[in-house]
């Protein structure tokens, strides 16, 4: 059964993109570096004209819910967001 309280969205976005461990040559930072297209898709929590909430497990009722699992997007880090529907419906 679907969540009654939050809508289900997909997300397309660009992530950051670190590196940790073993040293790189900074001459070796060049134009093969490409950007990373990432898909989210969970429960929208929270959204304003500065970031979405997304959460992903998500436990009780209207009143008293909580999340376990949930990640924040900066809105100009989103190419995209549309709310997914149940096939039928």
């Amino acid at each position: 059964m679907a969540n009654k309280y939050y809508d289900i969205v997909e997300i397309k976005w660009i992530d950051a993109q670190s590196g940790f461990g073993q040293a790189f040559p900074i001459s070796d930072f060049d134009d093969s570096f490409e950007v990373a297209y990432t898909y989210t898709t969970g429960y929208l929590l929270r959204e304003d004209k500065d970031r979405v909430i997304i959460g992903f497990m998500l436990f009780g009722e209207e009143g008293d819910m909580m999340v376990k699992h949930w990640q924040f997007i900066p809105k100009g880090m989103i190419l995209n967001m549309k709310k997914i529907t149940r096939r039928g419906k």
